[in-house]
């Protein structure tokens, strides 16, 4: 009964969910980009900015975000890790161009391949270091969670949420580690190399550029 009650407040959280997850951003780019490389890669970078959705949902719906909000400090260096972590990738980028790294179109071997684990963590640290991403979850839960609301529509909201980000993060993960998509990109991969750091680079000035209070 208690369930049932909730469920428009849940399904709405989860259909702003699956937009947000659907608008191009770091973490489109950081998938899609280790897809490429490796199936297994894109899997691991997957769960780890799936996993770093569902902190984030949790932070929100206890309160933890809230509270972080309010101390301007903290909030300030958790941008100013998530912009240099952000152009850190941007160049790293440019320079597998620039060195002239060749792609090796196997994703069977492995040993060539960035491994599973090893994507994990990368993909974690881009979700947890984007504030936006803080943002949006404030707002969200601000709206579907309240003083009184049961602990088990906190869980089902956090877990909901998970369940989600796992499914369509590891959708697009499969979709560039296979067939026309990743064929173009072993074909012209210093220009797909070029525009991920551009773009991982743009994201991390956007958020310099907020704390600078600079319109963009």
């Amino acid at each position: 009964m208690i369930i049932y009650e909730y469920l428009p407040v849940l399904l709405t959280v989860y259909a702003a969910c699956l937009l947000a997850f659907a608008s191009p951003g770091p973490n489109f780019v950081a998938i899609t980009s280790y897809s490429v490389e490796s199936r297994a890669a894109g899997y691991g970078a997957a769960i780890g900015i799936s996993f770093g959705t569902a902190i984030w949902a949790f932070f929100a719906a206890t309160g933890l975000t809230a509270l972080l909000s309010t101390f301007q400090f903290a909030t300030t260096i958790i941008s100013i890790a998530g912009g240099m972590y952000l152009i850190w990738l941007g160049v790293n980028a440019f320079k597998s161009v620039f060195a002239g790294q060749q792609f090796i179109p196997s994703i069977i071997d492995t040993k060539n391949n960035i491994s599973f684990a090893k994507s994990i963590i990368p993909g974690l640290a881009i979700q947890l270091t984007n504030p936006k991403t803080a943002l949006f979850w404030l707002a969200l839960t601000s709206i579907a969670i309240k003083p009184d609301t049961p602990i088990i529509i906190v869980a089902m909201l956090v877990a909901g949420c998970l369940i989600l980000a796992i499914i369509w993060h590891c959708l697009l993960a499969f979709a560039f580690s296979t067939g026309t998509l990743r064929e173009a990109y072993i074909k012209y991969k210093p220009v797909f190399s070029c525009v991920f750091g551009i773009v991982f680079i743009g994201y991390g000035l956007r958020v310099f550029y907020a704390l600078l209070g600079i319109e963009y």
